[in-house]
């Protein structure tokens, strides 16, 4: 029964250090606070192996971005109006490549009732089974 309570407080000091360690990064602090004052409520940040993902939602729209550990933005993809947006940037910050593109989202709701429709397939034959 001890073993229960250590591994609670584990988990919460685990917690507690990887949100030090997010407010003590000057660049991840710089790449959150611009993100905020655009508008974007709902942050994740993820950091990998030489790059840092971040995830960000709000009124504004959603976005998603990827940043070299220096805090380079290399990569975008934000969705704002209805409109999706891709851009890819080089180490200097130039914009080499950019993709924009009308989200339909009608498309995307009947692509979710063919799922349903499917998966209610799926239940019906597996009655046949039996």
């Amino acid at each position: 029964m001890r073993l229960k309570p250590f591994l609670v407080m584990t988990a919460t000091a685990a917690l507690l250090s990887s949100t030090a360690l997010a407010q003590q990064d000057p660049v991840v602090q710089d790449i959150v606070d611009g993100l905020v004052e655009r508008g974007y409520t709902h942050i994740e940040v993820k950091r990998g192996i030489g790059r840092i993902k971040v995830e960000a939602t709000g009124t504004t729209g959603e976005i998603e971005q990827v940043y070299d550990t220096d805090g380079n933005l290399r990569k975008e993809e934000e969705v704002v109006d209805g409109v999706e947006t891709e851009r890819t940037y080089d180490k200097d910050g130039n914009v080499v490549k950019e993709e924009v593109e009308a989200v339909d989202e009608e498309e995307d709701d009947d692509e979710d009732e063919e799922e349903e429709d499917d998966d209610d397939e799926d239940e019906d034959d597996s009655d046949d089974d039996f």
